[in-house]
């Protein structure tokens, strides 16, 4: 089995104002790129991203590129003010899937999203998700994307996109719950968001029993919170005793 990448998402840090807090930021993205994780994925669900304004979410990514190689570094596009500033910085763009009526619209939205972009399937944002038979369409009309974050996909859709959209295609289980079972049924890697804490103790990363059961602790905390918003919240808190 080839070793999963992890991707996770930060959090969005604000200062009292209600602004991006810079400095706390810069610490927190400092912190980040001393660790083995891979990528990280700003301005996400739990980044607040959605309800974050555009500038706020240039903010942030101006921040972590100042410290984490753009290599490392996706950004959700949330909406098409999004664009200018993700080509001026060189990080790629993750286009969220948005209030899509049908399989039309969304294979005109991946016509005319950049080269190169991934997409972010939710159902929550869109009933119409990025399916393995929505993949099969997008093959075939040559508008498949670079990869795809997906969330709520079962482990069964899971191998049978893989099937659909080859070997070279980033496919990320936005669920963390089962590392193993999502890369053995196909997954390049999954979204980890306990991991947004920066864990000082992180296992390696070939250990996944130990990644695993670090995951499940923190996620166990995260579940007892009412909503993205108030998961956030607590995370925060958790995060800011440490930078």
């Amino acid at each position: 089995m080839a070793t999963p990448l992890i991707v996770v998402p930060p959090l969005t840090l604000w200062n009292g104002n209600g602004e991006v807090d810079c400095g706390a930021t810069a610490a927190y993205a400092q912190l980040a790129a001393l660790t083995w994780i891979d990528l990280f994925m700003l301005s996400g669900s739990i980044g607040e991203g959605k309800t974050s304004s555009p500038s706020a979410r240039r903010r942030t990514l101006e921040i972590w590129a100042e410290h984490v190689p753009k290599e490392r570094l996706f950004a959700c596009v949330w909406s098409s003010a999004d664009y200018p500033y993700l080509k001026e910085l060189g990080v790629r763009p993750v286009v969220v899937l948005q209030e899509l009526k049908d399989i039309s619209a969304l294979l005109k939205l991946l016509a005319n999203i950049p080269a190169g972009s991934f997409i972010y399937s939710h159902p929550e944002y869109s009933a119409t998700t990025f399916s393995p038979s929505v993949a099969e369409q997008a093959v075939n009309a040559g508008l498949l994307p670079s990869g795809a974050k997906i969330s709520k996909i079962s482990l069964a859709d899971i191998h049978k996109m893989r099937s659909v959209v080859g070997d070279r295609f980033l496919l990320f289980d936005g669920r963390c719950r089962h590392i193993e079972a999502s890369v053995k049924a196909g997954a390049t890697g999954v979204v980890v968001v306990p991991f947004c804490l920066i864990p000082r103790d992180l296992p390696d990363r070939t250990e996944l029993v130990k990644l695993q059961t670090m995951i499940d602790e923190t996620q166990a905390l995260v579940d007892r919170e009412g909503g993205v918003a108030a998961q956030a919240r607590m995370l925060t808190g958790l995060l800011r005793a440490r930078i």
